[in-house]
């Protein structure tokens, strides 16, 4: 009940629908309480009427608010991309909804058309003559530049939110790396500190003072963008609200039981989980995230579909790219699905053991190796750790390839 009554206090939310008013003057928006970045709680942001004009179009050397600052240097090459700004489209191929600058393909959208249309307009305002994305396996975050320099619009787009340049950075916080200033989180790269890193030197380096998206219930694209305007405090509640948006991570490291975080944990709802087809290739995923592919299989697909569905899964985790396992409510699924084929073994019977060419694997009591092998020990004994505490007892696999399908630890009843 507090914690209700102090998000209803600090960001002002009310349980019933908001109506059309008269249009007002158009303000510099506020900023908004920690917590509440676009991978956490995105209904609950800012949403700026777009009448009036918030700020003029002014190229970056006329502005004060957001510095370039060309001598920070970039953790990773920037991957730029030469667009025409103004041969942007959103157009339906293969059954997704994608934009293209001329022949270039820019954003994947999958069936949401009216967000990859408004993506469209947002990105007409940046007039881009390059294009950048930021995220390993996903992309996390896009940005424009117009002839090396970001551009600021006329307008403030619907979804947007601040940041804070003098404190902007990449931090872990409970096993995920994330983009952060003091008083809110801003973007959640996963395991891959390096991408957020790179988000917050990128930021630093034109002047990016926002983020802004596209999607009313959960974020489609979210891409930097600069705008007159300097960050507000949030005053003495910023520490409240800091837990509760920890609290809150959709991606964070898979936690045993407290003595630290390994892998990746990945909140999903169940029903959101659907099959697409991209450059010929049928997947299970969940928004942005690729949960398994099956080449040219679709029934696989949707056979795999069946299964995350029937568990209602509610996490799915990665220990690493081969080794992974869903959860429900933090804990093994009740049951392993009878269309699975799966192989048992002992989770107390397993140990550490050196393997061929100076790596490490897992063993059964019959000195059967069952994962592996290992670069370093360390990575060894930590999964043997996570099959104790979770006590998997069986791998199952759906699809017909052995590179591909859908590969899952699991554990015989509870």
């Amino acid at each position: 009940m507090f914690t209700r009554m102090l998000l209803a206090t600090v960001v002002g939310l009310s349980t019933f629908p908001v109506l059309a008013q008269s249009p007002k003057p158009a303000q510099e928006p506020s900023r908004l309480p920690p917590g509440f970045g676009p991978q956490i709680f995105p209904h609950t942001l800012h949403n700026t009427p777009r009448t009036g004009v918030q700020a003029p179009a002014l190229g970056i050397n006329e502005r004060k608010t957001a510095e370039l600052k060309a001598d920070i240097k970039l953790p990773q090459k920037e991957q730029l991309v030469r667009v025409d700004g103004t041969a942007l489209i959103a157009r339906r191929q293969n059954e997704n909804w994608q934009i293209w600058a001329g022949t270039t393909l820019l954003h994947e959208f999958g069936k949401h058309q009216s967000e990859a249309e408004e993506m469209v307009r947002q990105m007409r305002e940046l007039r881009p003559t390059e294009w950048a994305c930021i995220g390993a396996g996903r992309p996390v975050v896009e940005y424009g530049l117009t002839k090396g320099e970001a551009f600021v619009p006329r307008y403030e787009p619907k979804h947007s939110a601040r940041l804070d340049l003098k404190t902007l950075r990449a931090e872990n916080v409970r096993g995920a790396w994330v983009l952060r200033d003091d008083q809110s989180i801003a973007l959640n790269f996963g395991v891959n500190r390096e991408d957020a890193e790179q988000a917050a030197a990128v930021a630093q380096r034109y002047g990016f003072n926002r983020l802004g998206w596209v999607g009313e219930t959960a974020p489609v694209m979210t891409y930097f963008f600069a705008m007159l305007g300097s960050p507000q405090s949030t005053g003495g509640l910023g520490a409240a609200i800091k837990s509760i948006q920890e609290d809150n991570l959709t991606r964070t490291g898979i936690d045993l039981g407290g003595t630290g975080f390994i892998g990746e944990r990945i909140v999903i709802d169940a029903k959101k989980c659907e099959v697409r087809k991209e450059k010929g290739e049928y997947q299970v995923v969940h928004g942005t995230d690729v949960i398994a592919k099956f080449g040219a299989s679709e029934w696989s697909a949707r056979d795999a579909l069946r299964v995350v569905q029937d568990i209602r899964a509610t996490e799915f985790c990665r220990f690493n790219a081969d080794i992974t396992f869903f959860l429900v409510n933090g804990l093994p699924p009740a049951k392993v699905p009878f269309s699975v084929q799966s192989t048992r073994f002992d989770p107390e019977g397993l140990k550490v053991r050196s393997a061929s060419g100076g790596q490490f694997a897992l063993y059964d009591g019959g000195n059967r190796q069952v994962f592996g092998p290992f670069a370093t020990q360390v990575e060894a004994e930590q999964l043997a750790k996570l099959m104790k505490h979770y006590k998997f007892d069986q791998t199952c696999q759906m699809g017909l390839s052995s590179k591909g399908g859908l590969k899952f630890l699991a554990k015989q009843g509870r």
